[in-house]
């Protein structure tokens, strides 16, 4: 009997079929569509980038003012608005009284803003003691019970600290934190439409701060603060400036004329 090799053994089992062609490998998955870590869209658009409102991170607890009026802190006080924000509480013994007085000449000095609805809010720190007659009578022996100028506590401690830590005024050190009497003395100030926000100490000069909340707050295109007129220049700006220039003889003070070049200093 012949010999078979094993390659004719094989050919005589498939009887004869051809192989069959080398399977061709499984079509990869398509790669996975990385998903974005975008938040949600905003309505605010910066260079065509969508970004959150700063607002977005205060808490929307309620407050009540010294006239009884229970509002949303965000909603009712922030949303769409102007702003400055200071911290205080009734029986303060310390910078409160400072801070208050300096709220008062802000306020005297944006009277324009004011028919713009800028909105004025100072905090209790002291939910636990401060009432609505407490804040009432605060506002009434500092002269500043006025038109757009909420004097507002929360509700109870948690949400106090919340606000605290959502605008920025609070000790990173836990213990000093918790000490009312070294509370901090920060003014926060912005426009909520055009999400720009800053913070001035409490303490500083009047004129300063309001000249920082017209540059920091203002809408569209405006001409430079350092300007004394022009189109879209505040009125208050313009008095601003006339008041710091005859404040000062050093000519270094004179903002629109250093602006401009047209004066030297003083070596």
């Amino acid at each position: 009997m012949e010999k078979l090799t094993l390659r004719q053994f094989l050919a005589s089992a498939l009887g004869g079929r051809a192989q069959a062609a080398p399977t061709a490998p499984a079509p990869r998955d398509p790669a996975p569509v990385r998903q974005s870590s975008r938040p949600a869209a905003s309505p605010l658009v910066n260079r065509g980038i969508e970004v959150q409102r700063r607002s977005e991170r205060f808490p929307d607890v309620w407050v009540t003012n010294q006239r009884g009026e229970r509002k949303r802190f965000r909603s009712d006080l922030i949303n769409g608005k102007k702003v400055i924000l200071g911290f205080i509480y009734t029986r303060c013994e310390g910078i409160c009284p400072l801070t208050t007085h300096n709220m008062r000449r802000v306020y005297e000095i944006l009277e324009e803003e004011l028919e713009n609805g800028l909105q004025m809010i100072s905090l209790s720190l002291d939910p636990s003691r401060d009432t609505v007659h407490d804040l009432a009578q605060y506002a009434n022996d500092h002269r500043v019970n006025l038109p757009g100028w909420d004097f507002v506590v929360a509700g109870n401690e948690e949400d106090t600290v919340a606000l605290r830590k959502a605008t920025g005024a609070y000790e990173i050190d836990p213990e000093l934190d918790r000490n009312l009497s070294q509370h901090s003395g920060l003014l926060t100030f912005g426009n909520d439409r055009t999400n720009r926000w800053m913070g001035l100490g409490a303490g500083s000069d009047p004129e300063i701060i309001a000249k920082s909340f017209i540059r920091t707050t203002r809408e569209g295109a405006i001409a430079r603060l350092s300007r004394d007129s022009g189109p879209g220049i505040p009125l208050a700006a313009r008095r601003l400036n006339a008041r710091m220039r005859a404040a000062h003889e050093d000519p270094v003070c004179d903002v629109a004329a250093a602006a401009s070049g047209s004066i030297a200093t003083k070596p």
